[in-house]
């Protein structure tokens, strides 16, 4: 019904979802104009677009989620929960002894909150909420108040990353992994199952997540599945950098 009821039908149809698309093709086949064309008008639109040679992967990004303020609120709340003995606890555990059996001597923790993680793993943690480096900081935790878009003024190379419960509050993902290539070639990711939370920009399933990572130039290397029930599951992901001729 013309260009711009289809323009109107999109902005209404992202105030309640964001989708996924996915374009395959045969590789003996050209890409077409009008995809093209099409992928334009989805780029205008603010989506995350990765191309291959016989794949167009575009997905957007909520750009009104809430400030995360539980540091704030609520203080050292993951200390709290996992020193009272329950699931997530056994999760940390699992978790800080996975990434421990890889040895990686140097770590650096992005989005480390109010540091539990840090701690455990023996890392170093860098997180733009004050409030939670603050707690770090009382608890003896090695950290610094800087944005994940400014770690090269660390100056250093890290064996490995991890971005636990991190990567679903950021709204520049694509450009903060593409930049993580800069400084390592390991990524740990603790990735939530999709729950509408309104502090999240976008969510991954696992499956969704595994394949977005591989058009970024990464492979999975460890998936491990974490069923806690209560729309609280959650996978841990190492992936390895993939080299220009994987």
């Amino acid at each position: 019904h013309g260009e711009y009821e289809v323009i109107d039908g999109a902005r209404n149809l992202l105030n309640y979802c964001r989708p996924v698309c996915v374009f395959t093709w045969p590789a003996c086949v050209a890409r077409s104009k009008s995809l093209d064309t099409a992928l334009k008008l989805l780029a205008d639109f603010g989506a995350d677009i990765i191309t291959g040679a016989d794949y167009v992967i575009t997905s957007f990004v909520k750009q009104d989620n809430i400030p995360f303020d539980k540091y704030s609120t609520r203080g050292d709340y993951h200390w709290h929960k996992y020193e009272s003995i329950g699931s997530f606890t056994d999760l940390v555990n699992e978790v800080v002894s996975i990434i421990k059996s890889y040895n990686d001597a140097t770590i650096l923790d992005v989005g480390c909150g109010d540091g539990l993680f840090t701690d455990k793993l023996s890392a170093f943690g860098i997180d733009n909420d004050i409030a939670g480096i603050e707690i770090c900081k009382n608890k003896g935790v090695n950290c610094a108040y800087l944005s994940v878009m400014d770690v090269h003024k660390l100056n250093r190379y890290f064996d490995a990353v991890c971005l636990f419960d991190t990567l679903e509050h950021l709204h520049n993902q694509r450009e903060v992994i593409d930049l993580l290539k800069i400084i390592t070639n390991k990524i740990y990711i603790l990735n939530p199952a999709p729950s509408g939370s309104p502090y999240h920009t976008r969510e991954f399933t696992a499956d969704n997540l595994t394949e977005w990572m591989k058009a970024l130039g990464w492979r999975v290397i460890l998936r491990k599945d974490f069923p806690l029930g209560k729309g609280s599951d959650k996978t841990l992901f190492a992936f390895k950098r993939l080299a220009e001729n994987d």
